[in-house]
């Protein structure tokens, strides 16, 4: 379970009107909570959601949330098991920033 702060930074993240790409990256990076691999590898990220219950806290369907996953997978940010996630956390950086960046622009 998410403590209280890190509860509170989900609903401010949740909150925001971004990209449902941006909300993802963002929402991984909370749950990694500040966690690093070494030379570029990827750290696992063990949560106890379905993509039916991630689409529900992002407030997405489970379909987009779905088709963004991925995304991310064939851009070799995330590798999706049938138990676990692993994230590479500054290729999530990256897509959270560079999206984010796109759709201001095309505001």
């Amino acid at each position: 379970m998410l403590s209280a702060d890190r509860e509170q930074r989900v609903i401010r993240l949740l909150a925001e009107t971004d990209p449902m790409e941006v909300r993802l990256a963002k929402f991984l990076l909370l749950a990694l909570d500040g966690r690093r691999a070494p030379g570029g590898r990827r750290v696992p990220l063990e949560f106890g959601f379905n993509q039916s219950e991630l689409a529900q806290l992002l407030g997405a369907s489970r379909p987009k949330v779905n088709v963004v996953l991925g995304g991310l997978e064939h851009a070799n940010v995330i590798r999706w098991t049938s138990d676990r996630l692993f994230c590479d956390p500054d290729k999530l950086a990256q897509v959270a920033e560079e999206t984010l960046r796109i759709a201001r622009s095309m505001e």
